[in-house]
């Protein structure tokens, strides 16, 4: 006689599991992602939908308010906020009178005398219903029976929702997922379509196979949500249209942030998009491992992002190739031959600084060190077309492999807005190839090319096109 332990879980339907990804999968935007909260954790990424909201609700916030302070600054948007664990003289910024307001209780909706309903809550800060409202909750799991027991005329006031949804490792428990996980996605995508999802790595992942398309997705046990109102879309969405105006979701986002530095990046996989993940967003996951990597790992797991890095750039070459990059004759010259360079520190008893020329097996040489770099003075403010580099002609070309570039009009190098400098593997390799970049039409007096990783520059040439003053361009 089999026995059946009556309280082990059982699997969640394949229709459930199905409808819980497909609530969660971003859709097309109808306004672009602007980041708000700062650089680190706390902060969201929202539609750029923000004109006419009155009021943020910001239940769980600790003693932080980077995200309520950002919204006053730049959008003059009132905050209210409430956590039972804190006190607004805990606040790490003032409260700013008649923007701002505090209350210490929890979000819940026990009744207690230390909480208080979202509905109440409301109600007593912005009774008036005629104004839209924005929530951004993250309350460590006690989300689900809050918008639960909300009711529906409450969180259609919202027109933002930014939510941070924990326990998602029980996503194979069909007991929670029947009697919380269904009933919780199902009343927000009522009223509103979800634009982005970004990974919190504070806990992990789980792999689930999506049951009609049989694609793997991970699934982090904590995720952060954006939703919109589906009035803020085109009136056309649910109807099967086309989708042309739309702006499509980014997995990862260019602007999102690491939450927990310390811990490995998650990449939410291409499963997510169901098409294939766009450029921008494969060089963000090489940031954000790189980032990790340079202060918590050894180089051979350094070596595979450089695999990863080739791979982008072989890609990259290849839509290159078809592009025709005017010469002279069209106007633009090679503006940084015979310009002054300078370097970050020279190689044992090679010059530090120079004349840009071509030069064979190579014409500078930095140390061999982590954050090397060159920098060609232009004499004036130009307008930059594209870069093209040739390798070191000799040996040691793979010293080449992950190269960007940088842009700037003072002395003074901000290398977190370096962009890749693109080439396929034949750059690695052989000699006399070219890597050419588009600049799209920088302005810039000075451009450097940099490495993060620990490595020599030696290139044999440097040719910077564009047009040699920026007030000759019309």
């Amino acid at each position: 006689m089999q026995v059946v332990d009556a309280d082990a879980p059982t699997t969640p339907s394949d229709e459930n599991i199905s409808e819980i990804l497909e609530i969660i999968r971003p859709k097309p935007s109808p306004r672009p992602l602007i980041r708000i909260g700062g650089s680190g954790d706390g902060a969201y990424l929202l539609p750029d939908d923000l004109s006419g909201i009155s009021a943020c609700f910001s239940p769980g916030v600790a003693n932080r308010k980077d995200f309520e302070d950002e919204l006053a600054e730049r959008f003059g948007i009132a905050s209210h906020m409430c956590d039972f664990s804190s006190d607004a003289s805990k606040l790490k910024t003032p409260l700013r009178s008649g923007m701002q307001t505090f209350l210490k209780k929890w979000l819940d909706v026990n009744g207690s005398d230390d909480a208080i309903s979202l509905d109440a809550w409301v109600a007593q800060q912005e009774a008036c219903a005629a104004s839209d409202l924005l929530l951004q909750i993250d309350i460590e799991g006690a989300e689900y029976r809050n918008i639960l027991g909300a009711r529906e005329s409450t969180l259609d006031r919202f027109r933002i929702i930014a939510i941070e949804i924990h326990g998602l490792r029980k996503i194979f428990d069909a007991q929670i997922v029947d009697s919380i996980f269904i009933p919780f996605f199902r009343k927000i995508s009522r009223n509103f379509i979800c634009v982005h999802s970004h990974p919190n790595n504070c806990c992990g992942e789980v792999f689930v196979t999506e049951p009609v398309t049989k694609q793997v997705v991970n699934l982090p046990a904590v995720l952060e949500l954006t939703f919109l109102r589906r009035d803020r879309f085109p009136s056309t969405i649910g109807e099967g249209a086309k989708l042309a105006n739309l702006i499509p979701p980014r997995l990862p986002h260019p602007l999102d942030v690491v939450n927990v530095p310390s811990k490995p990046p998650i990449t939410l996989l291409e499963s997510w998009l169901g098409v294939p993940r766009q450029v921008d967003s494969k060089v963000k996951i090489l940031e954000e491992r790189l980032d990790y990597l340079s202060d918590f790992a050894i180089p051979a797991q350094i070596e595979n992002v450089l695999v990863c890095i080739e791979g982008i750039r072989n890609e990259l070459s290849l839509r290159r190739r078809e592009t025709s990059y005017p010469l002279a004759s069209e106007g633009l010259i090679n503006i940084a031959s015979g310009k002054r360079f300078s370097l970050s520190r020279p190689f044992d008893k090679h010059r530090g600084t120079g004349i840009v020329e071509a030069k064979s097996p190579y014409f500078f040489h930095t140390a061999n060190a982590p954050g090397q770099w060159i920098t060609v003075d232009l004499e004036a403010t130009c307008r930059l077309s594209y870069i093209r580099i040739k390798n070191r002609t000799d040996t040691r070309r793979d010293r080449a492999r992950l190269l960007f570039y940088v842009t700037h009009n003072d002395k003074s190098i901000n290398f977190s807005e370096g962009k890749l400098i693109e080439f396929d593997s034949s750059f690695l390799c052989a000699p006399d190839v070219d890597s050419v970049t588009d600049l799209f039409g920088a302005s810039a007096r000075y451009f450097t090319i940099y490495s993060p990783i620990k490595t020599a520059i030696h290139l044999s040439a440097i040719e910077i096109w564009g047009v040699a003053n920026q007030s000759h361009v019309a």
